[in-house]
């Protein structure tokens, strides 16, 4: 008899230690191995509801829709049930052929140098030194945001979805409206999905009313590539054509056409912490005229680590840095370059699933070789958002 004892015992202390390690492996979002070893206890405890979970949960992951949702409907216990009848919806929601998402967002921003004005007191023009205007003016803004998303699943080709997005925000000032602006953008295109990877070629539209009159619009093809690498590292390269286009005749000098070339990946170090990078090219030329302000080369690098902590706190830090090289140069100023440099902080907080306020600083840069374009600015954004 207390041979069984210790053999019960021992029994139990290596089921324990195997469903430890399975929940281990599940949340390093290594789904494979994870799936395997709650089979295992599976076959050995199959009434047992938590290893069904976690079980149902790996196939889940791992895309085995079907599987998961019979396992998901065996369970009982309420404390299983309710995130059981969770992960039962958004299978539902995978089947259907239309998918939605709604973002709204509203919120205030604080802008220490709404124009830009220089940091430096004066710019040499041939040899004559100007003085610059420094009077930095701040501002308050009152900030809204709509982000619309569908996905159309077509029937017939079951790797292929037609994708569309659309993004409203609008801007104005509590103090001066010469910043004030209402920005649209618009992307469609199919995306064919297989062995792990996503290609979306897209119609790009953009629209901008600035200062209370419509200003500009761009129009444009982009092609993204993106692929998920063991769940933990997702990459993506964009690539787009677009053409800027001014409404009004004295600025039409501005219209310019545009060569995006962009690398991005986020690898996540835990399910808690992530770290991204961007790295991008920009061709910028203009259409015609004599402005030296237009045709540029622009390199961009961009960083950042995030943190989610309990209670549904999270925390992230980002730094970008810009490097503007203009083509042409000016007789009298001379050839211009531009290196902007960001630094940001933001600390947000989700609650009923559905819900997040975010906090974010950001201090920015511009240093440049013409006096008249460096400036200096801190922004502050209080933002709520609530998705659909």
């Amino acid at each position: 008899m207390r041979f069984i004892y210790i053999l019960l015992f021992a029994t139990v202390q290596l089921f324990a230690s195997v469903f430890s390690d399975a929940v281990t492996l599940y949340k390093e979002e290594n789904f494979v191995q994870a799936y395997e070893k709650f089979y295992i206890l599976h076959v050995k405890e199959p009434e047992n509801e938590k290893v069904i979970l976690y079980l149902a949960k790996s196939l889940y992951n791992l895309g085995e829709l079907q599987d998961a949702k019979k396992l998901f409907l065996i369970l009982k216990k309420a404390e299983f049930k309710k995130e059981a009848q969770y992960y039962l919806k958004q299978i539902d929601r995978t089947k259907r052929l239309h998918k939605y998402f709604v973002l709204l967002s509203a919120g205030t921003t604080y802008d220490s140098n709404i124009r830009n004005n220089t940091y430096e007191p004066v710019t040499s023009y041939n040899s004559i030194i100007l003085s610059n205007d420094t009077n930095a003016v701040s501002d308050i803004f009152i900030d809204k945001l709509v982000y619309f998303s569908h996905t159309y699943t077509m029937p017939d080709y079951p790797f292929t979805t037609w994708e569309d997005s659309v993004l409203l925000f609008h801007r104005n000032g509590l103090k001066y409206s010469d910043q004030n602006m209402l920005y649209t953008s618009l992307a469609s295109g199919p995306a064919v999905h297989k062995n792990g990877y996503t290609l979306s070629p897209q119609i790009l539209l953009n629209d901008l009313n600035y200062a209370a009159r419509h200003y500009m619009y761009t129009y444009g093809l982009g092609v993204k590539l993106s692929k998920v690498f063991f769940q933990r590292l997702r990459t993506k390269m964009d690539i787009a054509f677009k053409k800027d286009k001014f409404v009004h005749d004295e600025d039409k000098t501005k219209n310019d056409n545009i060569a995006l070339y962009k690398l991005f990946a986020m690898y996540n170090l835990t399910t808690q912490t992530a770290v991204k990078c961007t790295v991008a090219y920009q061709k910028i030329r203009k259409e015609f005229g004599n402005r030296t302000d237009i045709s540029r080369d622009e390199y961009i690098f961009e960083t950042g680590y995030s943190r989610t902590f309990i209670k549904k706190y999270a925390f992230a830090v980002d730094a970008k840095y810009e490097k503007r090289h203009f083509i042409d140069h000016d007789v009298s100023l001379g050839e211009r370059e531009d290196r902007r440099k960001t630094y940001g902080t933001t600390v947000s907080r989700s609650f009923y699933k559905v819900y997040n306020l975010s906090l974010k600083y950001n201090y920015i840069k511009n240093e440049s070789t013409i006096s008249a374009f460096a400036y200096k600015k801190n922004t502050l954004s209080l933002m709520l958002s609530r998705h659909f």
